[in-house]
């Protein structure tokens, strides 16, 4: 037979199918076929939770890019006929072929789809396998060695191949998605062109929460369990066998992981719905036992969804009373399917008899994926790749929850049990904050169940109390002789009933008060000998109702302390000494809570899991918020408020004849701008005692001229005693401080050691953003305007000019919390109407306060010691030349940063994006601006500014999807061993340049380091832009990552902030506008 080898022209359209929703019908349908595209398609359909906005997931065109491709053609023998590998660098050229051929392009991603040419191939049967972004090294998060890919010479080959996870992450932020396609074709003489479509290799899952009505749920953090670390790299059929040959990772256990935790994202601003996405590779197990009608607890209503989550219970050895049961494995899951888990905090109003309640639930959930088999959902839990599951889970109580697995059929609802935690109903409750606060007890003495109708004591009465802190979780439970014998002991309980309660101290007003049931507070300053502890309360509860409850209207009236929610010592511990990492235990952690309970009502779950109590007075406090893990030598680390209580306020005032500085003016060292604001601190002047701002001599009753107590709250006082300065008083946001902290020696005076709580400065603020995917959604920086307005989140940092003289306290640098951009408060465009004096924005302020660092002594302050000092407060900066330009991240928990390194430009995104946050490792900053493409960089003289390269962003956008990013071309090492390693910054990391990047001006370069006078001048003209790689997403996007506008450092001299050059954020028309030019100053991920 004569063999005719034909050259011929091969069409690969690398048509990447957009992930669209996905049936269960279809996906019963399914038969291995290629062609079937409509089977990946998203699980939802036609919802509100559909358009819910998701932080983690890629943009659709990210998706569908290609970074590196290799190409083998099999014979009918399974032998290698042809392959070739195709870089990047080729694939543009592909992209333009098919271009040129057919007219066709992707202009959001461009080497998605492209024409390889001139194939040489026999006729006859062919396999044609094409894989797709698997280079770890090229910014793939797969990796499979150069030498096994050009080794194979057979598709058995193949089919055996694996890609290892390299970093083991739920989220994609460089793109670069594993792709692959397996297609068998005939090739005769006639075939010009082959078409293909690339599957990728993995699953897409998102994940909505919404709540029923009458209910809140507040999420906490979620994880996923039974994560696959490898996968196959074709498509490998599901089985029978035990040994679930058909995943890539078997049966074997350590072939799976957990993932760390996480919080949600959404919009904090409502309450509707709630989500998450993020990608796994494929996993599909047969279920352990099959759910049947016939299945032991089977619910027909419920069609034995709850017995997905079934765990096989054992007893425990020895124990008598609850809880004498422990959970096991899953009777019917298999043991490695797949689940999300998800906490959060429940909240319902109920009636208790007649008496309203609250209820409060830790609750935590556990959902088994999968469920979407429409012939056999309960038994099915698994997950395929190039399938974008939507679940919309829809909680309707403490025990109940409603998971849709979306089709378009009619919807599956199924209740779900599996309930864990802390269920209770209060009376009345106090939510506080994690400063210090107050609030007014008043509560009846019937409520108690202690006292007789004739209001004496009850023979058997006890009074008991719940308390949960990070060192102490239990119940204690006084008789009225035990009592009287902790009254004897001086209040000091014996070890089995000593609890963590100093956190808690109580004042108790007059029982004989004609205005017993009024809203008055009482100030701490003022409580002298009457300021009681837990024990000393309960006590006189007790033991001396007479002086607590009024003998007419059985109220009392009592108001409670609690301390800020932080320790500098063990409280469970005898003799414990102080420890400042301490902050490691009690930040991050669950409220801490106290509840009087209702004549010791209390329950607990065979299980232990599960506990319930009623309680009179329930006592909440949340924790400390902070970014941190660690805290290092040369760094101070801090933790922030969970809400601002004092919205809307303007941000000062100007006294008759002030100056306009208050030497509010460092980037990073809010406490110093705080105190000096506050105290109109002018010049060199600082006092460990802070004078009277209004000057009006009160300095020994400042905590009491500057707060009111108003309807039970402590707000900002309007009281001045001049009134014809109407707007010279204290409701200012510069003062609220005063809120935030305490007189703890109770002299009325304001000392520098009582200021821990202080307004963050610009450095700070911005880590609260950049690192805030660590924090609570509720606890993040959403603004609370109309949507035609916007909010100002007000820094601490005074705007500074071109010179050191411009100094404006008045004029402070704003954080706009809709477009997380930052300007000029006198800048700022939207306000709530009003003549100037009285504008009031829409406004917040959010305090934070120093973790890893303890005062020393009663009469002196670190802070006043640092008060002149630039402290580092945002990441490790070694302030060395040759490591100035370092950021390592290592003092940042793992889940706010990017877990892949990036070494190409980012893909494109917008500012809430996963892909606009920080590599865990950190990052370096290039010392020179880029130039040109086609002006290479001279480093004999590397800041000439005719080389920059000096454009708009829409420009530079377009220019790296073409393969033309000026930081391609970037080098500054002699040999180039560099070049190719740099990217644009993202507005992340823009962010911490601004504040810890002192060679932007060189007067304070040399200010700020040693070394300062060797640095180069940037030579651009003040003022200046730098470009970031992020656009803005309030701005239109095309359907894709179109961006009419992004992120961009404004520079002028002392003055810089990120913003986004959208004018009607940003709101100066005379700089900030959407063509503006810009410079580039590259960064690339450290090794």
């Amino acid at each position: 037979m004569k063999l005719y080898k034909l050259k011929i022209t091969c069409f690969l359209m690398l048509l990447l199918p957009f992930l669209t929703y996905c049936t269960d019908e279809e996906i019963l349908q399914r038969s291995g076929v290629v062609e079937g595209i409509p089977t990946t398609v998203d699980i939802s359909v036609g919802t509100a939770a559909n358009t819910a906005k998701t932080r983690s997931a890629l943009l659709e065109s990210e998706e569908r890019k290609i970074y590196d491709l290799y190409l083998w053609v099999f014979n009918a023998s399974g032998d290698v006929e042809f392959s070739r590998e195709y870089p990047r660098s080729e694939l543009y050229q592909a992209a333009t072929d098919l271009e040129t051929a057919t007219g066709e392009k992707d202009k959001d991603a461009p080497t998605s789809m492209g024409l390889l040419k001139n194939i040489n191939l026999t006729t006859g049967e062919k396999t044609l396998f094409l894989l797709a972004n698997y280079k770890s090294d090229g910014d793939g998060l797969f990796h499979i060695e150069p030498d096994v890919l050009n080794g194979i010479t057979s598709l058995s080959d193949l089919e055996k191949l694996k890609a290892d996870l390299t970093v083991r992450t739920l989220f994609r932020p460089n793109g670069n998605l594993l792709m692959s396609v397996t297609d068998q074709v005939t090739v005769s003489k006639a075939t010009q062109r082959i078409e293909v479509a690339l599957k990728r290799c993995e699953a897409k899952i998102t994940v909505n929460l919404k709540t029923a009505g009458g209910l809140t749920f507040v999420p906490g953090t979620w994880r996923v369990g039974n994560v696959p670390a490898s996968t196959f790299v074709t498509e490998h059929a599901k089985g029978s066998d035990a040994e679930a040959s058909w995943d890539a990772g078997g049966v074997k256990a350590d072939s799976y992981w957990l993932s760390e935790l996480f919080q949600f994202e959404g919009d904090a601003t409502t309450t509707t719905t709630t989500t998450t996405t993020f990608y796994v590779p494929e996993n599909r197990k047969l279920a352990k036992k099959m759910i049947t009608p016939t299945s032991p607890g089977y619910n027909a209503e419920r069609k034995g969804y709850d017995l997905r989550q079934k765990q096989l219970k054992t007893p425990v050895a020895g124990a008598t009373g609850k809880p004498n049961l422990q959970n096991g494995k899953t009777e019917y899951a298999p043991d490695l399917a797949p689940y999300i888990e998800f906490t959060g905090e429940l909240r319902q109003d109920m009636v208790t008899g007649t008496t309203p309640t609250e209820r409060f639930g830790r609750v935590t959930y556990r959902i088994y994926l999968g469920y979407t088999s429409t012939e056999d959902p309960v038994n099915d839990y698994d997950i395929e790749r190039n399938v974008h599951y939507t679940y919309n889970v829809t909680i309707k109580g403490m025990n109940d929850l409603v998971v849709e697995a979306k089709s378009d059929k009619n919807d599956e609802k199924e209740p779900a049990p599996g309930t864990e935690g802390l269920v209770y109903d209060a009376h009345r409750s106090f939510n506080f904050d994690c400063h210090y606060e107050q609030g007014l007890i008043r509560f009846k003495k019937d409520e108690l169940a202690i006292f007789n109708s004739n209001g004496s004591l009850k023979s058997d009465a006890i009074i008991s109390f719940a308390v949960r802190t990070p060192f102490c979780d239990k119940v204690v439970s006084y008789t009225k002789q035990e009592l009287e014998n902790l009254k004897r002991n001086r209040y000091v309980p014996s070890m089995n009933k000593k609890a963590d309660t100093e956190w808690l101290k109580f004042y108790v007003h007059p029982s004989t008060l004609a205005d017993n049931g009024n809203e008055t507070m009482e100030y701490f300053s003022n409580t002298g000998a009457n300021l009681l502890s837990l024990e000393q309360f309960l006590y006189k509860l007790m033991n001396d109702p007479g002086n607590v409850f009024n003998a007419t209207t059985k109220l009392c009236k009592v108001t409670v302390y609690a301390n800020e929610y932080f320790y500098d010592r063990n409280p469970m511990q005898a003799n414990a000494r102080k420890d400042k990492n301490l902050w490691k235990t009690f930040a991050n952690a669950p409220d801490r809570t106290l509840d009087l309970l209702v004549n010791t009502s209390r329950e607990i779950s065979p299980d232990g899991q599960s506990r319930y109590h009623q309680a009179i007075v329930s006592i909440r406090q949340m924790s400390i918020k902070t970014i941190f893990i660690n805290c290092p030598d040369g760094m101070r680390v801090w933790g922030v408020e969970n809400v601002n209580e004092t919205l809307d306020l303007d941000w000062s005032v100007k006294g008759p004849g002030e100056a306009d500085a208050f030497y509010n003016k460092y980037y990073t060292n809010g406490w110093s701008n705080t105190w000096s604001v506050m105290s109109r601190r002018v010049g060199g002047w600082k006092n460990y005692t802070m004078p009277d701002p209004m000057s009006r001599g009160k300095e020994k009753t400042l905590w009491q001229v500057m707060t009111k107590v108003d309807n039970a709250r402590l707000t900002l006082s309007k009281d001045h005693t001049n009134a014809a300065l109407k707007n010279y008083h204290a409701t200012y946001a510069c003062f609220s401080p005063f809120l935030r902290n305490r007189d703890n020696n109770r002299d009325g005076q304001v000392q520098a050691n009582e200021m821990q709580w202080y307004i963050p400065s610009v450095c700070e603020t911005n880590m609260l953003y950049v690192a805030e995917r660590t924090l609570p959604l509720t606890d993040r920086l959403y603004g609370h305007a109309p949507k035609d307005n916007a909010t100002a989140l007000f820094t601490s940092r005074a705007f500074m000019g071109s010179t050191n003289l411009t100094l404006s306290s008045p004029n402070p640098i704003i954080f706009i919390e809709e477009s997380h951009s930052m300007t000029p408060l006198l800048n700022f465009d939207y306000q709530k109407g009003g003549a100037p004096g009285e504008r009031t924005p829409y406004s917040d302020v959010r305090l934070i306060r120093d973790l890893g660092v303890l005062e020393t002594t009663e009469g002196n302050s670190y802070h006043l010691e640092e008060a002149d000092k630039e402290l580092n407060k945002s990441l490790v900066n070694n302030w060395a030349e040759n490591e100035y330009l370092i950021f390592r991240a290592d003092n940042l928990p793992t889940n706010t940063t990017r877990a892949t390194r990036a070494i190409y430009e980012l893909p494109a995104h917008n500012e809430n994006s996963q892909v606009n946050t920080i590599y865990q490792k950190g990052f370096e900053v290039a010392k020179y601006m880029a130039n040109r493409i086609d002006r290479p960089k001279e480093l004999n003289n590397p800041n000439k500014q005719g080389d920059y390269y000096y454009d708009t962003w829409s420009t530079l956008m377009s220019d790296i999807e073409r393969g033309n990013s000026p930081c391609a071309y970037y080098y500054q090492k002699p040999d180039k061993s560099d070049l190719g390693t740099w990217r644009l910054p993202n507005e992340s990391e823009l962010m911490i340049m601004v504040g810890s990047l002192f060679d932007w001006d060189l007067r304070e370069a040399k200010e700020r380091y040693t070394f300062g006078g060797n640095l180069y001048p940037n030579n651009a003209s003040n003022p200046y832009i730098i470009h970031s790689r992020t656009g803005f997403s309030k701005r239109d996007m095309n359907g894709a990552r179109s961006f009419s506008a992004g992120y961009q450092m404004y520079a002028d001299g002392y003055l810089r902030y990120v913003t986004t050059v959208d004018t009607q954020w940003a709101g100066d028309t005379n700089r900030l506008v959407n063509n503006r030019k810009g410079y580039v100053r590259c960064v690339r991920d450290l090794p």
